[in-house]
């Protein structure tokens, strides 16, 4: 099964208001908010620490709601992995891949 690629910086229409794109989040800058800071090697390992706990925080409201099967275990269970393969990223490569782009109006969101 292949997979579809995107070349850095392109975008991929997938409704009218939101799009594929794919763009590396390059020294480990969360949506550019540490983009300015003087020490992003801090930056990159408080982003993977962030993500671990969030991980661990999810991983532990799963085990509490048990066996259920609900909308609400698979939006934690979506949130629990990429809180993971954002944590395995930044450690691995020092970046993320950043792939969804909201547009709605004047609103943009990375």
């Amino acid at each position: 099964m292949g997979r579809a690629h995107i070349a850095l910086g392109g975008a991929i229409p997938v409704i009218p208001a939101c799009s594929a794109h794919h763009a590396l989040d390059q020294r480990g800058r969360g949506f550019s908010l540490f983009a300015e800071s003087t020490s992003p090697h801090l930056v990159r390992w408080a982003l993977v620490t962030f993500s671990l706990i969030a991980a661990l925080v999810v991983l532990v409201a799963l085990v509490r709601l048990g066996d259920k099967f609900t909308l609400t275990t698979v939006a934690l269970a979506l949130i629990l992995a990429g809180a993971l393969g954002n944590a395995h990223d930044r450690v691995l490569y020092g970046s993320v891949v950043d792939f969804i782009e909201v547009h709605i109006f004047s609103y943009h969101f990375p």
